[in-house]
């Protein structure tokens, strides 16, 4: 899969992020890298840093949380689905 696009990002609402970015790649490989967890940590983040904890629910409710490493530096954030 290759990233062939620039990142587009817009909030439409005060509650809403929408993030655009264009892959070459099979649909099934692109949502399943988007959606588990094992595969997000692989390519998620700026280059140095890693997600030390991915959690990702896709029920309505359900919620997305995300923890960042960069040697001593910590970064966290999470969403309500």
């Amino acid at each position: 899969m290759k990233n062939t696009g620039t990142l587009k990002v817009t909030t439409p609402t005060e509650r809403e992020v929408v993030m655009t970015r264009v892959f070459d790649g099979p649909r099934r490989l692109v949502f399943d890298a988007s959606t588990r967890p094992e595969l997000f940590k692989r390519w998620f983040g700026p280059r140095g840093w890693s997600l030390a904890v991915c959690e990702i629910d896709l029920k309505v409710g359900g919620g997305w949380r995300s923890v960042f490493i960069l040697a001593m530096l910590l970064s966290s954030s999470s969403s309500r689905i």
